[in-house]
C-alpha cells in the first residue's frame, strides 16, 4: 500500500474511533486527511528548499502561477499521491533552476500556452467541480487571462510555470500495467 493513503488510513481510524461525536464518516475523514497531506507536503518541502537556498521569490514565482492556473485550466492528475507530491515538488524545483534556459523563446512558451489553453482548458475538471459543464468556457476565459497577465508581467519563472502548467492540459493516455500487491 501507498504511504500517504496508509497514514490517511491510520489517522482517519483514530480521528473517527476517539472523536466518534464530532468526526464525520470514515471515508470522508480518510479523504480529508490524503488532502491535506499531498498538499501540505509540496508546499512545506519548497519552503524548505527556499529557505537552504536562498531563493524565496523564485520559488513563489514558480508556484503561484502554477497553482492559480491549474485551478481553472485544469490539467493531468497522477493517481498515486505519494508520485504526485514528488512530481509537484520536483516541476517546482526543475522551474525555478532551470527555467533560464529557455529565456530566448519566452514569447514562444507564453503563445503555445495561450495555445494549450484556448484548445484543451479546462482539461479533466468534471468531476471535480460544481459548475455545469455549460459554464465550463468561464475557465478557459480565465486561465488565458492569466496567461496574458504573465505575458506583461515578463518573467521567464513565471512563464515556465505557466508552460509547463499548460503543457498537462493534454494527456496521452499510457496503457497502465496491472500488478497484483501483496
Amino acid at each position: 500500500m501507498r504511504l500517504i493513503d496508509t497514514f490517511s488510513i491510520k489517522m482517519a481510524q483514530w480521528l473517527v474511533g476517539d472523536y466518534p461525536d464530532e468526526m464525520p464518516s470514515f471515508v470522508q475523514t480518510k479523504y480529508s486527511v490524503k488532502f491535506i497531506i499531498t498538499n501540505i507536503i509540496p508546499i512545506v518541502s519548497l519552503i524548505i528548499i527556499a529557505l537552504i537556498t536562498g531563493d524565496y521569490l523564485e520559488y513563489a514565482k514558480a508556484a503561484i502561477p502554477f497553482v492559480i492556473l491549474r485551478q481553472f485550466s485544469g490539467g493531468y492528475h497522477i493517481k498515486n499521491a505519494d508520485i504526485c507530491v514528488i512530481v509537484s515538488i520536483s516541476l517546482i524545483y526543475l522551474i525555478v533552476n532551470y527555467s533560464y534556459l529557455l529565456y530566448d523563446h519566452h514569447k514562444v512558451i507564453l503563445l503555445v500556452s495561450i495555445m494549450m489553453c484556448l484548445i484543451y482548458s479546462p482539461s479533466k475538471i468534471a468531476s471535480k467541480t460544481i459548475v455545469k459543464k455549460e459554464n465550463h468556457f468561464i475557465f478557459k476565459v480565465i486561465s488565458v487571462a492569466i496567461i496574458i497577465i504573465c505575458i506583461l508581467i515578463f518573467d521567464i519563472i513565471i512563464s515556465t510555470s505557466i508552460f509547463i502548467q499548460s503543457l498537462l492540459l493534454f494527456h496521452i493516455p499510457l496503457r497502465e500495467v496491472k500488478r497484483d500487491e501483496d
